[in-house]
């Protein structure tokens, strides 16, 4: 079961729903990452967010909550230098990412999948 994000203490984020380039995701470093994970793919409320410890660009733990938004969906990891994350929509599109970290491969690939980039 995922953790309840508004239960971690920590500093208060305004967010709010945007769209993203293709590119704008997958340069995004991890803070921002995070955040737009948050709304997009976990579905957090837009508005003033606390995030506290729950780091799924730099956290496997947080980042394995996200995959699990994507049970009906095929994730393949390998690693050749860098990490990849597939994911198969029901459009049967595939929407991947190569990162340095498994964490920011999968969060990278979950937003592109959400936002169908």
């Amino acid at each position: 079961m995922p953790r309840d994000w508004r239960s971690n203490a920590g500093e208060g984020i305004d967010i709010m729903t945007q769209q993203y380039t293709r590119d704008q995701i997958l340069a995004m470093e991890p803070k921002e990452l995070s955040i737009a994970v948050a709304v997009e793919v976990m579905r957090f409320e837009p508005g003033t967010v606390t995030l506290g410890g729950w780091n799924p660009a730099e956290d496997i733990s947080a980042a394995w909550e996200v995959l699990e938004k994507f049970e009906d969906y095929g994730v393949l990891f390998t690693q050749t230098r860098a990490y990849y994350c597939f994911i198969q929509t029901t459009k049967q599109r595939y929407q991947s990412s190569s990162c340095l970290t498994a964490p920011e491969a999968i969060c990278k690939a979950a937003l592109l999948a959400v936002m169908e980039l």
